[in-house]
């Protein structure tokens, strides 16, 4: 179990880690508003990230990260529970179209909708291939 349970933080730690890193980089943050003030431009303007991961790439790890934290909160099991993926789903959906909300200064994008649907079902596939060998063999 212990095992499941390291393998399930990294897959929850080194998407969100390597999301942060993408938005750092690639958007007009803080953070890279600060870089370029203190004279770091050259780095920025050397780090190319496709558009395509620049643009959908954080959306995709984070709703990854998401299924492994909640499959961790629920029991590492390969019998995928379908009120869980719709649970996973729901949280995604919700939280793209809360960009739609007057308050909110964020853009929304239909096709993050597709592309976190498309990491849930492949974080969940991901899931079931790597566990189901360890529950035939372990009852």
């Amino acid at each position: 179990m212990i095992r499941k349970t390291i393998f399930a933080i990294v897959n929850i730690l080194v998407p969100l880690i390597i999301g942060a890193c993408i938005y750092i980089i690639s958007r007009e943050t803080y953070i890279y508003r600060f870089m370029t003030s203190i004279g770091m431009q050259e780095i920025q303007n050397e780090i190319l990230i496709p558009k395509f991961i620049r643009n959908f790439g954080c959306d995709f790890l984070w709703a990854y990260a998401l299924v492994f934290s909640m499959h961790l909160v629920t029991g590492l099991r390969s019998r995928i529970q379908i009120k869980i993926v719709m649970l996973e789903i729901t949280v995604c959906l919700a939280l793209e179209f809360s960009q739609l909300l007057p308050f909110s200064h964020s853009t929304f994008d239909p096709k993050d909708c597709l592309v976190e649907i498309a990491a849930i079902i492949l974080a969940n596939s991901f899931i079931y291939l790597v566990f189901r060998k360890g529950e035939k063999n372990y009852g």
